[in-house]
Formats: C-alpha cells, structure tokens, sequence
C-alpha cells in the first residue's frame, strides 16, 4: 500500500505510541506525530518531486462533533462557528 511500509506513522497517531503528540488545554488541543518524515507526506517535497498526500484531516463529521464537544463546554468562540 502506498505511504503504508511499517505503520510507524499511523501508529503514532495513536495515544501512547511512539512519536504521539498531544498537548491539550481547556481552550486547545494539538494532536499529531513526531515521526520524522510524517511532513513530507502531509505537506509534500517539491525538491524530491514527493506529492503531498495527507494522512491528517478532519472530516466534516469530526468538525461537527467538535464543535458539539464545545458547546458542551460553553464555548463561545469555537473554531468552527458552531458555538455563536
């Protein structure tokens, strides 16, 4: 599978994994990875002629379950205009 060699990347997307970042507070939350190479396949490499092929996203349902995550919370100024 292409971008699929050892699952090293998409493993650490997963909590406690190596390479996992998550960083949260009550107004933010940045999850990812540390893996080296994780940029050129989100973002591509013009140099290396390497395409960008997104493997971090989030997909309109997610977007509405976070925006319902904060209003929840009482936010007032999510993101993603759903708490107004």
């Amino acid at each position: 599978k292409l971008l699929y060699d050892t699952g090293k990347l998409m493993a650490s997307l997963v909590s406690n994994a190596f390479g996992h970042v998550e960083i949260t507070d009550e107004h933010s939350m940045i999850w990812g990875t540390n893996v080296d190479y994780a940029g050129f396949h989100q973002y591509g490499a013009p140099k290396g002629n390497l395409p960008a092929r997104p493997f971090i996203g989030i997909t309109p349902q997610m977007e509405a379950h976070i925006a319902q995550i904060g209003l929840w919370h009482g936010e007032r100024n999510f993101p993603f205009g759903a708490a107004a």
